[in-house]
């Protein structure tokens, strides 16, 4: 499969990262709400809506950097289920661009 030539390597190093980090802080936030049901829901639903939307957005900064329309992913990553498949796809796309610039990627994404 050929690798797309990306204008600006370091943006999108930068906006994968954003992506991956958040999608840990919203399974931590997830985990969090589980182990403690009742200790302030109104804080965990908000910060679960607030991570979505950062979800979202950097899912189109990542796409914008990788020279795709950036609106269809982050719509995409607003639909429930549909986000989990959108993240792997923009994930995988995102990595191999990385690593074919020397740009190495580990769990928290490309290392800057």
């Amino acid at each position: 499969m050929k690798i797309p030539p990306v204008h600006d390597i370091a943006k999108l190093a930068r906006n994968y990262r954003q992506l991956v980090l958040w999608v840990a802080l919203q399974l931590l936030i997830s985990l969090l709400a589980m182990l403690l049901p009742n200790t302030l829901p109104l804080v965990f639903g908000v910060s679960l809506l607030v991570s979505a939307f950062a979800l979202a957005y950097y899912s189109f900064q990542t796409a914008e950097a990788l020279g795709q329309s950036g609106l269809s992913w982050a719509v995409a990553m607003l639909v429930p289920g549909l986000n989990l498949i959108t993240l792997a796809a923009l994930s995988s796309k995102a990595t191999q661009v990385c690593r074919a610039n020397n740009i190495p990627v580990g769990l928290l994404g490309p290392q800057l």
